[in-house]
């Protein structure tokens, strides 16, 4: 999207600035890759693995017990934090499917260029198999085949178990978390904001403009490629029923995930640039 925006798909609570799900952000295209980032309300940190031991590919400083293909950057996830980080992963791993094995760059030209793609967050923070939270992105093409049926009928479930590793997982069953409950979709690009002034000249953005605030004051057209582009958002739960969900197109959808699979909490959500729905566990975006 280019420099001075900071666009983000997240989820939060209504009225709170904790329990925060980042599922997909950048700022000044700074990366070739999405983050995803989790806040929490209560102190919370990833848990480094015992020595020696094996989780992915990709495995942050010291070894950590979660398995993902993306790469951590940050493991405090309390949004209490001194920099409110939250713990960071970088959605930069590798595509196992291809061969061989290529980076998987979801975001900016090279995104686009492939004909986009999909991201997926499942919330997991309910019952006894309740682990935390995963995030999956593969660009048009690699998607696993149950979302490609998903995105052209109206199939009504979907089993998450055949994804694969997650690009990221943030697992919180060490953490003393209280319910979640209900939480807001949100789709938005900010202009500049505290993180997008501190990281434009790293970024690069300064050699073109004196600041975040001068581009914004002195080039909006600058600002023309910076739009989200939607083809479908689908909620799934876990046996519940979704009777006024709604479509990027307004059409109505109910839809459910495996009951065989893990129980998942509800969700409220309200999305923004028009597309409304009641969600809950499971999301992915095309």
């Amino acid at each position: 999207m280019g420099c001075g925006v900071w666009p983000a798909w997240w989820t939060q609570p209504r009225n709170a600035t904790f329990n925060e799900i980042d599922i997909a952000e950048n700022i000044n295209s700074l990366y070739d890759h999405a983050l995803a980032v989790l806040h929490t309300k209560q102190q919370c940190s990833l848990t480094p693995a015992p020595s020696g031991a094996n989780g992915s590919s990709n495995i942050a400083a010291g070894g950590l017990q979660q398995t993902q293909s993306g790469t951590y950057e940050f493991l405090d996830c309390s949004f209490k934090n001194l920099d409110m980080t939250g713990c960071r992963a970088h959605l930069n791993g590798t595509d196992a499917s291809s061969s061989p094995p290529r980076p998987v760059t979801l975001w900016g030209d090279a995104f686009n260029a492939g004909g986009r793609g999909f991201f997926a967050m499942q919330r997991n923070l309910v019952g006894d198999a309740a682990d935390g939270v995963r995030i999956w992105s593969w660009q048009k093409g690699q998607e696993p085949q149950n979302i490609r049926s998903a995105t052209n009928t109206s199939q009504a479930a979907i089993d998450t178990s055949t994804w694969g590793e997650p690009a990221a997982f943030f697992d919180l069953q060490t953490c003393q978390e209280e319910p979640w409950g209900d939480q807001m979709i949100v789709l938005n690009i900010a202009l500049c904001g505290d993180w997008g002034t501190a990281t434009y000249e790293t970024s690069g953005c300064a050699a073109r403009y004196s600041s975040c605030a001068a581009q914004v004051a002195q080039a909006p057209q600058s600002f023309s490629e910076a739009y989200w582009s939607l083809k479908s958002m689908r909620i799934y739960t876990n046996g519940i029923s979704i009777d006024d969900s709604r479509d990027t197109d307004g059409a109505a959808t109910t839809t459910t995930t495996n009951p065989n699979s893990a129980p998942y909490s509800r969700v409220f959500s309200l999305l923004s640039l028009s597309v409304i729905s009641l969600a809950t566990a499971t999301t992915f975006l095309s």
